[in-house]
C-alpha cells in the first residue's frame, strides 16, 4: 500500500518496512520504493523526495543536483535554481526552527499537510492513518463534496479538501512553518515577452537534453497519439532508446486517430511500436492496494501492465499550460471558472474561484495571463497530480518533460495568438527545429483530427466561438449573482 508515498511529521510515527530519517524535531517515514536523496549541513537538513534532471548537465544524479542547490547562499536562490531543473519531487529544508517544502512545477508530486504546519504528506488517507481529518461542518462544502459534480470528478477544489484541518499545496507555492503559511515564489517578475522562433528554438534544446538525461537513468516507454504534446516528445526522444506504443481503450475502433496516425509516423522513422489493447488486469490485490492508497480513488478496473517493470513512462501532461486552453474571457469572475471546470453552480467552488482570481492584479503587473496561471495552478495542481498519484499507486511511474519552471515561463512569454490549443504556431515550429531533415515526413500529418476540433478551429477563426463563450459567461453569472454577492 501506498506505493512511493511518504509522511512528515514532528510526533512518533511508524509503517511497517519504510525506512526512516531524522532531523532535528522531525521524522520522514518513506515508503521502500521512494526515491530520495539527502544532506545534512551544518545548520540545515535538506531531503529530495522524488526525481530531478537537468538540461545544462544531463548526467547529473539526483545527489549531484542536490549539492549544486545547497551551495545557494539562501532559499530564494536554491529555488531560482530548482526552477531550471525538470522533475517530479518534493524538496525539503528543515533547520531548528522551520520546515519548509515545495513541490514540482505543475505539483504532479501532491503534498497534503495539517493546519497546524507539523504534519504533511504525500495523500490524506495517508495522513487519516496517523492524525483523523475533521470533516468541514460547512453546509456549502458538505453539498459540494457529497454532490454529484464532486462524485463525478472526484477533485479538490484549489487548496481546499473537506476537511478543516487538512490543506493541499498548489503549485507555485511553498509551505513555511514558522509563519504558518503557503507563499508564493513564482511568478514574481516581469515577464519578457519574446517571437515564437527564439522560445521555439530553446524548447527544441531544452526537451532533446532532458530526454537525454532521463534516459541515461530509465528505459523508456513513450505513448504516441495523434495529439501534439505526444508528437513533440516523439520527436525530442529520436536520439534515445525508446519503446514506442499506443493505447487503445475499451471500445475504441482500429480506425481511431490515435491508433492510425501514430502507427504511420512510428513506421515513417523506422521505430519499434506496438498497439496495447486494453485487457483487464484480474490482480485482485494489486486493484485493492490502489484503491486502498488514493483518496478518493477513479479506476473501477484496471488493465494489465503494457511493458514488464522497470519501465519509465513520458507523459505530455503540463504542457497544456502553455497552449491557451481557456482561450480569452473578459472581466472573469467565480462563476465563470466554475462553468469551465465542469462545476457550474456549485456555491463553493464559485466562492473560492473568486478569491483565487485576487490574483489576477499581480498577473497582470507581470505580463502573465491570469487563465494560463488558473490552468496551471488549478487543473494541473488537481487533475493532473491527481492522475500521476493514481498511476504511481498501480506500479506506472512517469516523467512530464514540459514539468520545468524554466520551459513553461518561456512558452508563456510568447503572444497567446501564437499557442492557441487548436492552431498553434509555436509548436509547429518546435515540431519543425526538432525533426530537421525529416520534416517532410510529417509536415502534413494532422493532429487530432475529428468534426469536433475542426468545429472548434471554424468558430475559433470566425470568432464564433469567443462570443458564445462571453454570452455563456454572462447568462451563468447573472443566474448566480446571488453567489457572486453582487
Amino acid at each position: 500500500m501506498f506505493r512511493k508515498q511518504f509522511i512528515i511529521s514532528k510526533k512518533e510515527i511508524r509503517m511497517s518496512d519504510w525506512d526512516m530519517l531524522h532531523a532535528f524535531d522531525y521524522k520522514i517515514l518513506l515508503h521502500p520504493e521512494a526515491d530520495c536523496c539527502y544532506r545534512n549541513e551544518q545548520d540545515s537538513f535538506y531531503c529530495l523526495i522524488g526525481n530531478w534532471y537537468s538540461a545544462e548537465q544531463p548526467a547529473y544524479s539526483n545527489k549531484d543536483i542536490l549539492s549544486t542547490i545547497v551551495q545557494q547562499h539562501n532559499w530564494e536562490e536554491q529555488l531560482a535554481r530548482i526552477q531550471k531543473l525538470m522533475g517530479i519531487f518534493v524538496f525539503i529544508q528543515i533547520t531548528r526552527d522551520n520546515i519548509r517544502l515545495v513541490q514540482d512545477a505543475a505539483g504532479l508530486q501532491e503534498l497534503f499537510y495539517h493546519s497546524e504546519y507539523q504534519l504533511f504528506g504525500s495523500d490524506l488517507k495517508l495522513l487519516n492513518h496517523f492524525c483523523e481529518g475533521i470533516e468541514s461542518k460547512d453546509e456549502s462544502v458538505k453539498s459540494f463534496y457529497y454532490s454529484s459534480v464532486f462524485q463525478k470528478h472526484q477533485l479538490f477544489i484549489l487548496h481546499h479538501t473537506n476537511f478543516e484541518n487538512y490543506f493541499k499545496l498548489l503549485p507555485n507555492l511553498y509551505l513555511d512553518s514558522k509563519t504558518q503559511t503557503s507563499i508564493r515564489y513564482f511568478p514574481l517578475d516581469k515577464i519578457k515577452k519574446e517571437e515564437p522562433e527564439e522560445v521555439a528554438n530553446f524548447a527544441t534544446n531544452f526537451l532533446t537534453k532532458i530526454m537525454y538525461a532521463i534516459s541515461l537513468r530509465h528505459k523508456l516507454a513513450i505513448p504516441l497519439t495523434a495529439g501534439v504534446d505526444s508528437r513533440v516528445l516523439f520527436l525530442a526522444s529520436l536520439n534515445v532508446e525508446a519503446q514506442y506504443f499506443v493505447s487503445q481503450g475499451q471500445g475504441v475502433k482500429d480506425n481511431h486517430p490515435d491508433l492510425v496516425i501514430s502507427s504511420r509516423i512510428a513506421k515513417k522513422f523506422n521505430k519499434p511500436f506496438i498497439i496495447q489493447v486494453f485487457e483487464e488486469d484480474k490482480d485482485v490485490r494489486r486493484f485493492q492496494n490502489y484503491w486502498q492508497s488514493v483518496t478518493n480513488p477513479r479506476f473501477n478496473t484496471l488493465s494489465v501492465r503494457p511493458f514488464e517493470e522497470g519501465f519509465l513512462f513520458i507523459n505530455g501532461n503540463v504542457s497544456e499550460i502553455a497552449r491557451n486552453f481557456f482561450g480569452d474571457y473578459y472581466n472573469p469572475n467565480g462563476v465563470v471558472l466554475a462553468d469551465w471546470q465542469g462545476y457550474k453552480n456549485q456555491s463553493f467552488v464559485i466562492h473560492h474561484y473568486q478569491e483565487w482570481l485576487k490574483n489576477k492584479k499581480h498577473f497582470d503587473a507581470l505580463g502573465y495571463h491570469w487563465a494560463d496561471l488558473f490552468y496551471w495552478e488549478e487543473r494541473m495542481g488537481n487533475w493532473a497530480a491527481k492522475g500521476k498519484t493514481e498511476f504511481t499507486a498501480i506500479g506506472h511511474d512517469f516523467i512530464s518533460p514540459f514539468n520545468s519552471h524554466v520551459l513553461l515561463a518561456r512558452l508563456l512569454s510568447v503572444d497567446r495568438k501564437y499557442r492557441d490549443t487548436h492552431f498553434n504556431d509555436l509548436y509547429k515550429l518546435i515540431i519543425r527545429n526538432l525533426a530537421k531533415e525529416h520534416y517532410s515526413k510529417i509536415q502534413h500529418t494532422p493532429f487530432n483530427p475529428s468534426i469536433k476540433s475542426w468545429c472548434f478551429i471554424i468558430g475559433k477563426r470566425l470568432k464564433i466561438y469567443p462570443l458564445y463563450k462571453q454570452l455563456r459567461g454572462l447568462w451563468f453569472t447573472f443566474k448566480n449573482r446571488k453567489k457572486l454577492q453582487l
